[in-house]
């Protein structure tokens, strides 16, 4: 019989969302670092925590948007003008990074160690009613995002995870487990 615990975690997996309609506002800095704290706990090999972390608030974000239209041409600025729009109405961007290593198998043991921690701030920010977006997009990678956040080449992006208030969209079907699952006695 399932404690109320992990029912509890349960309803929380089952009932995140990815959500890109926001609607403005601000997170607590708290809140945010609530978030963060429960991202660490993320399991990483050699406990080498290859997570890094950076925090754009509202006011941040306008300061980024402003930078990308006044480098990019008006061509290439218009490929990210929904982009801009919604990023407008997101409280909080968390950009977040793991550590290149230069053995494969730790390198990939970072970024999978990094996901995991960006799965626990997405079930935290659920549970706390925060709508979230996993952002891998090329907004997310381009030049003047690296720029802006002072990203170098030792560094590999995971996403940004767009926070905020806003609607929770409906849930879509998922295939069953048993449906992708080989049983070996």
């Amino acid at each position: 019989m399932a404690g109320d615990s992990f029912r509890q975690l349960c309803d929380t997996i089952v009932s995140r969302r990815t959500s890109k309609n926001f609607e403005g506002g601000t997170l607590e800095k708290e809140v945010i670092e609530n978030l963060l704290e429960l991202a660490v706990w993320a399991p990483n090999h050699r406990l080498n925590e290859p997570w890094r972390f950076r925090v754009v608030q509202s006011s941040g974000i306008q300061k980024w948007i402003a930078m990308f239209q006044q480098k990019l041409n008006r061509d290439e600025a218009q490929l990210f003008e929904k982009n801009f729009e919604r990023l407008s109405k997101v409280a909080t961007v968390v950009y977040v990074t793991c550590l290149k290593d230069p053995n494969e198998l730790i390198h990939e043991e970072n970024y999978a160690a990094t996901s995991a921690a960006v799965q626990n701030l997405l079930l935290g920010a659920t549970a706390l009613g925060i709508q979230s977006y996993w952002n891998t997009g090329r907004i997310m990678t381009h030049p003047v995002t690296l720029e802006f956040l002072n990203i170098d080449s030792q560094e590999r992006m995971v996403g940004a995870i767009w926070l905020g208030r806003g609607s929770v969209p409906e849930p879509r079907p998922r295939t069953p487990a048993r449906d992708k699952t080989l049983w070996i006695n």
